[in-house]
């Protein structure tokens, strides 16, 4: 029986790493789980990012096994960094190591591990899919893909810039005690930075998780990221604009230019009373008129933290058939392997696929259509049926009509879009590495 939270996989190993050190001389850690010999291929990493509202949590909190699980059974690393918490530090803070954390997995843990990296993949859930979003909105060299679990997507949004209800359904409290406990961060104020805050057995009763509630209550929680006493109120009157530059890559759905993220997977429950599904449905939003591929899972029963409650268990196995929006979680674990997969057939595409579709060589064109035929069948028919919800979402029913008029089958086109995004994403990664190397 592991006593680790991350030991007992079978094959793997668990080791902590610190992969930086912060301005006041704090180690930041983070957990990699690894197979324990090395495979013949390049690693693929997926990078989770921990929950916690930014406040709370560490590397083992809300541990997402069904992706550890998922990552074990694809020969994948699993890997879950830790980043400074407000309010004894800012967002910028909790970026700045997220981004680090990132750069570390793609600089250096091809080196400590012993075996080459392939694919990246990003993900996060509730202040992690902040992190992982935000994160991929800033580096220079982005993931294969991206999944963001019940995110704080929307951090510019009124849940977090103006008062409102308690999260969860908790009744409202007198928030002028819990603010003075924790007050907003200022320069020199001497307190300790955490970059950890270990789970108590019932967070209900933490102090923080009353700062927490504080924050959403009083409409504050923007002040709080940003260090600017006011600015959620500036925001919520004013508009976005107020926000200052310096602070504006906090809030990616609003100001980041979206164009080249990677394709994204939203999974997010309607019913979710900590963070509402409106986050995902604007970043979905945004993200689409960008022109980034994206996949929703909205099931209708899927409170905060759904997926992490049903514990350590695998939800590809049939033991895990009923669980709550289980057939959600396979969908987000079909969509990154499926990343993978197309990012693996693409690696060979010549630098000129980066020209629009209709423009493409002979040559290109016929490129892109055998690696849509190879994603095509090689997918089952749960994943053709989660491609037919993409197109129903992408066009109307007149088009899709029409297009089968002419001949045309929506589905190859389907995964001709996608295999042709996978191919210029390829080949302006390896200019982009040719002309930095």
């Amino acid at each position: 029986m592991a006593t680790f939270p991350l030991d007992g996989f079978d094959g793997y190993t668990s080791k902590t790493f610190v992969f930086k050190t912060d301005p006041d001389g704090n180690s930041i850690h983070t957990d990699v789980v690894y197979p324990t010999q090395a495979a013949d291929s390049p690693s693929t990493v997926l990078v989770h990012y921990h929950g916690g509202f930014l406040v709370f949590g560490d590397r083992y909190s809300f541990l997402p096994y069904w992706l550890v699980h998922a990552s074990v059974a694809r020969n994948w690393i699993f890997v879950t960094p830790e980043y400074r918490l407000i309010p004894e530090s800012t967002a910028h803070a909790s970026v700045e190591d997220a981004v680090d954390a990132y750069k570390w997995v793609r600089s250096s843990l091809s080196g400590l591990l012993g075996r080459p990296i392939g694919s990246v993949l990003v993900a996060g859930s509730s202040a992690g899919g902040y992190l992982a979003l935000t994160t991929t909105t800033i580096v220079a060299e982005k993931p294969d893909a991206l999944l963001l679990v019940y995110g704080m997507l929307d951090a510019a949004g009124p849940t977090y810039t103006t008062p409102g209800p308690n999260i969860f359904g908790q009744p409202t409290i007198e928030t002028g005690p819990i603010l003075r406990q924790f007050p907003i961060t200022k320069e020199g104020d001497g307190r300790k930075k955490l970059s950890a805050y270990k789970m108590p057995p019932d967070i209900s009763t933490d102090p923080r998780s009353s700062l927490v509630s504080a924050l959403h209550v009083d409409g504050i929680f923007v002040d709080y990221m940003t260090g600017v006493a006011g600015q959620a109120r500036a925001i919520s009157t004013q508009g976005a604009e107020t926000i200052a530059d310096k602070d504006r890559h906090l809030f990616p759905l609003t100001f980041a230019n979206l164009t080249g993220m990677p394709r994204t997977f939203l999974l997010h429950g309607a019913n979710d009373s900590g963070v509402p599904v409106s986050c995902s449905e604007k970043a979905a939003e945004k993200l689409r008129a960008a022109g980034v591929e994206v996949v929703e899972e909205f099931p209708a029963d899927a409170e905060h933290g759904f997926d992490t409650r049903i514990g350590n268990i695998n939800v590809e196995s049939a033991e895990s058939n009923g669980l709550n929006a289980v057939e959600s979680l396979r969908n987000a674990i079909r969509f990154l392997s499926s990343s993978v997969a197309a990012m693996a057939e693409g690696q060979n595409l010549p630098a000129s696929a980066v020209s629009e579709l209709q423009r493409l060589s002979p040559a290109d064109k016929q490129k892109v259509e055998e690696v849509a035929m190879k994603m095509m069948q090689s997918s089952s028919e749960e994943q053709k049926n989660a491609a037919r919800i993409v197109l129903h979402q992408r066009f109307s029913v007149g088009q899709l009509q029409e297009m089968e008029s002419l001949g045309k089958d929506p589905l190859i086109l389907f995964y001709q879009d996608h295999a042709y995004q996978v191919l210029k994403a390829n080949a302006a990664r390896q200019q982009q590495q040719a002309q930095s190397g």
